[in-house]
């Protein structure tokens, strides 16, 4: 997954970069939204970090290898966890659990396996089990 910074000022579409909407998390604690989108005939790879004040504005882009399953917030520190895989066909359930830190934009991977796992849910901690 790579990360830049996003700070456009796009008043029209606060989501054109990332296509149409299609998975979404809030930390209200520090005004933010991540939204996972999908542009058409695609899979949803791309998410936008946006600061939520009168109107969205994207601080940061990341567009990820494989499709984004889920994501989380941490209850108090500046991470956001990204869940990310899918089936091959074959033999794999390719895919990343990513940490992405809310203020440097740096993503770090937490599955060190070459094809990764398919990571299809997550919760913040603390959080009651479904």
């Amino acid at each position: 997954m790579t990360s830049s910074p996003a700070d456009r000022d796009r008043p029209d579409d606060p989501f054109v970069e990332i296509g149409d909407p299609v998975l979404a998390v809030a930390d209200k604690r520090r005004s933010l939204v991540a939204v996972a989108g999908a542009h058409e005939y695609d899979e949803v790879k791309t998410v936008g970090i946006f600061r939520v004040t009168d109107r969205a504005r994207c601080r940061l882009l990341l567009h990820s290898q494989h499709p984004v399953n889920a994501m989380a917030f941490h209850p108090a520190l500046p991470l956001l966890a990204m869940g990310s895989g899918g089936y091959d066909g074959g033999y794999y359930f390719e895919g990343e659990l990513l940490l992405l830190h809310l203020e440097t934009g740096t993503v770090l991977s937490l599955i060190e396996h070459h094809i990764g796992r398919q990571v299809l849910g997550s919760r913040p901690s603390g959080s009651p089990a479904a």
